[in-house]
């Protein structure tokens, strides 16, 4: 029996039916809308918080594409977009970080335009940074004070007012202006952990103790309130290279300073120290702390110096191997200056026996000797010529010496010659037209003991450039003692 065909049968809708059928699809079209959103704000977070963490860690390759995606993800969102312009302005791209911060000027949502107030005046800082003519530098330094004046209400803003002072009077080298400064940083410290001044920003802070810290560095030298207001500002940002940067010149200057460290505490802190060396090695060798290489360097130059300033001659040594060792390093004329000099500062030292004297300056001698022989000292650079004057004055000190011990004229006559070629580099190509005090006392002196009448001419010399400082003075006054029979040496 053949099965019947089951005709179709017409689809009939009622206004019910294409209701609940309109209500549903409206639903997954919302769903995949919401589904869509929940996306959006998760890529915001996830991208800001990742670009926020990245600029922390001084990543920063990521930094930008994360904040840049972040923004793309919403472009209305104020916090990204400061963000963003902050990171353009912090990696130099100015134009783009003003762009951005006169947007967000304009931008309704913006609560707070003393953000952008910070952000603008640290931009017209960075270009006065830059700035080589006078006149421009000043207008720069008052469109800071100008964007940051409409932030004083909050603690950066006036932070920035400071800096753009302070950056003014180190450009005009006023150190009474840079004093007065100093008072108005530790003031503002001092508000910050009373609280007195409102909540900071850990990058307000940052800022604030580095600007401390740069107004007792200025001058040059070791200060312990730059020290402190550096370690500070490091402890802030460990990830941070300026910071680092800042620290690690100052622990040099301080080892250049350091007259009053004793062996014994050189010895105590050797660990530590070498520690830290070797840590900022290791960090110099990232293209993130590029600037760490010159200040490890220094730290490493002013360690040595003082270890064998001190006597602890093996440590030197090791020292001094470490940075001929590499490469880029071994052709600095600071290595060979510190290596001619020690021997030649701790054979000099007042109150040890003369066997060992006589042993530390031939030492020196040898040392001065291979470098006047060798390629290096006949390089023209300004720093190579000066080195050159200072090794053959060196020198000559070292002949003279030698001279005395063997009562050998010959070694008298040999000082005398490298005295001439020093005083001639001086007069010639150091911008010294009389030459060195130094250079000429030592002539005087030696030409008196041969009885060269010569010796009138550098003797005069020496008188009329005599130092000003109480010691030098008080060697003027036995120069002329000396060379009127008063004073036998």
């Amino acid at each position: 029996m053949a099965i019947p065909k089951v005709k179709s049968n017409k689809v009939e809708w009622s206004t019910q039916s294409i209701v609940q059928f309109s209500v549903s699809g409206g639903l997954i079209v919302l769903s995949l809308i919401m589904g869509w959103l929940a996306i959006a704000r998760f890529q915001l977070k996830r991208n800001l918080v990742a670009g926020l963490q990245a600029m922390d860690r001084n990543q920063e390759g990521d930094v930008e594409p994360y904040l840049q995606s972040a923004v793309g993800w919403k472009k209305s969102h104020v916090g990204a977009r400061l963000a963003l312009a902050k990171r353009y302005a912090d990696s130099g791209k100015l134009d783009d970080g003003e762009a951005l911060y006169r947007e967000l000027l304009a931008d309704p949502d913006l609560e707070e335009k003393g953000l952008v107030g910070v952000g603008l005046g640290v931009i017209a800082l960075k270009r006065a940074e830059k700035e080589k003519d006078a006149t421009q530098f000043k207008n720069r330094i008052k469109e800071a004070q100008a964007a940051y004046g409409t932030a004083n209400h909050l603690p950066e803003g006036k932070l920035g007012i400071k800096l753009a002072d302070l950056m003014r009077e180190i450009r005009d080298k006023n150190a009474d202006g840079v004093a007065k400064l100093q008072a108005a940083f530790t003031g503002l410290i001092n508000d910050a952990k009373s609280g007195k001044s409102g909540q900071w920003t850990r990058e307000g802070l940052i800022d604030l103790y580095a600007g401390a810290g740069m107004s007792y560095a200025y001058g040059g030298g070791y200060s312990k309130e730059a020290a402190q207001y550096f370690n500070s500002c490091y402890s802030l940002a460990p990830q941070w290279p300026l910071p680092l940067v800042n620290k690690v010149y100052l622990e040099a200057a301080y080892l250049r300073a350091g007259s009053d460290i004793p062996p014994t505490k050189l010895q105590e802190m050797k660990t530590a120290w070498d520690t830290e060396k070797n840590d900022w090695d290791s960090k110099a060798t990232s293209p993130a702390y590029i600037a760490l290489r010159e200040a490890w360097f220094q730290y490493c130059i002013a360690q040595a110096y003082r270890y064998g300033s001190a006597g602890l001659i093996q440590e030197y040594r090791n020292y001094i191997h470490q940075l001929k060792s590499k490469s880029d390093l071994n052709g600095r004329y600071e290595v060979i200056k510190v290596h001619l000099g020690i021997f030649m500062h701790f054979g000099m030292r007042p109150g040890i026996d003369p066997e060992s004297r006589n042993n530390d300056v031939m030492q020196a001698s040898t040392e001065i000797e291979n470098f006047l022989k060798g390629e290096l000292s006949r390089r023209s650079e300004a720093e190579w010529v000066t080195l050159k004057a200072l090794a053959l004055a060196n020198f000559a000190v070292c002949l003279e010496h030698r001279g005395v011990r063997e009562m050998n004229n010959n070694f008298h006559q040999e000082a005398v010659k490298n005295l001439k070629e020093a005083l001639e580099i001086e007069k010639k190509s150091l911008g010294l037209p009389d030459g060195a005090y130094e250079t000429n006392r030592n002539l005087a002196v030696i030409l008196k003991r041969l009885n060269n009448a010569e010796g009138e001419t550098y003797y005069n010399a020496a008188v009329k450039l005599g130092p000003g400082s109480d010691k030098g003075r008080e060697d003027v006054e036995n120069l002329k003692k000396f060379w009127a029979g008063q004073l036998k040496e």
